[in-house]
């Protein structure tokens, strides 16, 4: 990134110019016990979105927004001044017009061999928790703020009920908002 932006500044466009560094998955590499990339944990969705526009973007800003795939082409037309088509999801990171500072996630692949060592699976991240569901109910709740190697799992606890209902209601919110059935792996 260093190199590019050199060569942005050496021929004059950097400040026209917007570089976005990201990537579509971590992976675990043993972390859990687990060595694929399909999961919930951070090391698998916890991904770089890096943005670089000096012209509209200021030097070090740091957010604590939650990002998800679906905002970048949203935050890129934002960028551009013009406006987002009405059928992608996600909103302008920069505009912060996302409401809710949550994510889903979700496994969408769920034939692949190593998708079989768990069930499927839909969660939502947040700025502070990773909540998680199979089709039987509640699996995982990780508060990433206390617990940010996500080794306490908080599901089911009865003094964190409220909190673990309104992520399960988000959850319901950005599954319908996206048309998510959260089908059996089979109906794939």
């Amino acid at each position: 990134l260093g190199r590019i932006f050199q060569m942005l500044e050496r021929e004059r466009i950097g400040q026209d110019t917007v570089v976005l560094f990201t990537a579509d998955h971590g992976d675990m590499l043993s972390s859990h016990g687990r060595w694929d990339k399909q999961i919930w944990y951070e090391e698998s969705i916890n991904v770089p979105f890096v943005l670089r526009y000096p012209r509209r973007v200021p030097a070090g800003l740091l957010s604590g927004t939650v990002v998800n795939v679906v905002d970048i082409l949203p935050t890129l037309a934002g960028l551009a001044g013009i406006r987002r088509p009405d059928s992608a999801q996600g909103g302008n990171v920069l505009g912060q017009a996302r409401g809710a500072e949550a994510a889903l996630i979700a496994n969408y692949m769920p034939f692949a061999r190593q998708a079989f060592d768990y069930p499927e699976w839909r969660g939502v991240r947040t700025a502070t928790h990773t909540y998680v569901e199979t089709r039987g109910g509640p699996l995982e709740l990780f508060d990433n703020q206390r617990d940010p190697y996500q080794l306490d799992n908080l599901a089911g606890r009865a003094a964190l009920s409220a909190l673990q209902a309104r992520l399960a209601a988000r959850l319901r919110d950005l599954l319908a908002a996206t048309g998510d059935r959260f089908e059996p792996r089979e109906a794939y």
